[in-house]
């Protein structure tokens, strides 16, 4: 018996099945790579992939370059971009102070650096501004020490062996949900390594699994419709068991921070900012968890300012989305969002006439939609 056109149609039947496989897959890489359904937060802002866990191993300090003038640009918003002398977005700062001059530094993240704003409207520079005009009559300095991309532990560094030699009176560490997720990512203290050098965590993810994440959105929709996948190239219960070791380091090292300036005779106050779904929600993220986080804290002893309950009232008393206050696609605030976060900060600094005895009454607050003061000059 002729078994070869049986042969024959079988053969053509497998490469028709994988003709009709690899166009299926091929049309759904394509249709998920247009709705960016996928995407990852670089991708979708700068159109690469970068991989969560890379690191810079030769710095202690994640900065800028020094004196740098530039521009900065992302699909919804762009603006000028300066530096100061050690590669922050500000202005340049004496190290010596006046007689009766109020320094607050502050550290933090692209939300302190202002990502998403020109510099005028950061909520630093709202926050000065403020201060100034309702009672402090030029007393206050703020200094920002925020760094797009670092987190607490990079702060820190930066804060002990750079920051201090500014005098301030008040150190304020702003703090989100991001900053739980980098220390998955990263570690705490034990990646800083003699010699400035840095190293990353031991158990991050690596092999096919990875490469196929990396070059394939129909394999990201497979890793996350089927083992519950996340970003972080983990799954959710993975990240939910590492997110509370993660913010466990972050909480020891504000309980430390806050007791090494006392020690100096400096005030702390942990500033914490939710996100745009937190913000929408009016709710902490469960597995990110800064209540829980605020709660510590807040027994420990440690001054803290939620603005979230300002950020919510606002939103609901002017009728603004979440988007008018964050950006859709980048997710940092509007200069809108930013305006409301200084003055957030600014409401809970005037909660203690310990932090602050003037800047906070004596004059009408600015608007929410409109500042015309007058602007600093970067």
């Amino acid at each position: 018996m002729n078994t070869l056109p049986r042969k024959r149609r079988f053969v053509t039947t497998i490469m028709i099945v994988i003709f009709w496989v690899v166009a299926f897959v091929s049309a759904a890489e394509m249709i998920l790579r247009w709705n960016c359904s996928y995407c990852t937060w670089t991708e979708a802002n700068s159109g690469s992939y970068s991989s969560p866990y890379a690191i810079n191993e030769d710095s202690w300090y994640l900065l800028r370059p020094a004196n740098l003038v530039d521009s900065y640009r992302q699909p919804e918003f762009a603006y000028g971009l300066r530096t100061n002398s050690l590669g922050l977005r500000d202005i340049e700062h004496p190290l010596e102070k006046s007689v009766d001059e109020i320094r607050l530094l502050a550290i933090g993240d692209s939300f302190t650096e202002g990502q998403g704003a020109p510099f005028d409207d950061t909520w630093l520079s709202v926050l000065g501004r403020n201060l100034n005009r309702t009672g402090g009559e030029g007393r206050y300095t703020v200094i920002s020490g925020g760094v797009a991309g670092s987190d607490p532990f990079y702060e820190y560094r930066l804060l002990m062996d750079t920051l201090l030699a500014y005098q301030p009176d008040i150190v304020m560490l702003a703090l989100n949900a991001s900053d739980i997720n980098d220390t998955i990512l990263r570690g705490g203290n034990e990646r800083f390594l003699p010699g400035n050098r840095v190293r990353g965590i031991s158990d991050a993810p690596s092999g096919v699994q990875v490469w196929l994440y990396e070059h394939s959105h129909f394999s990201r929709f497979i890793l996350f419709e089927t083992v519950d996948f996340t970003h972080l190239l983990i799954t959710k219960s993975e990240r939910a068991r590492r997110a509370v070791d993660a913010r466990k380091k972050v909480e020891s090292l504000i309980v430390e921070l806050d007791a090494q300036l006392k020690e100096r005779g400096i005030k702390f106050v942990l500033v914490v900012m939710p996100t745009s779904k937190e913000a929408k929600r009016n709710q902490y993220d469960d597995v990110t968890d800064l209540q829980a986080l605020l709660d510590t804290v807040n027994a420990r002893g440690v001054f803290t300012i939620d603005t979230k309950p300002y950020l919510v009232k606002k939103m609901q008393e002017n009728g603004f989305t979440r988007d008018d206050l964050y950006w859709p696609k980048d997710y940092h605030f509007t200069p809108l969002g930013y305006r409301l976060a200084g003055k957030a900060v600014q409401q809970g600094l005037c909660r203690s006439e310990a932090l602050l005895e003037e800047g906070c009454d004596s004059k009408p607050p600015p608007s929410d939609r409109h500042d015309d003061s007058a602007k600093l000059s970067m």
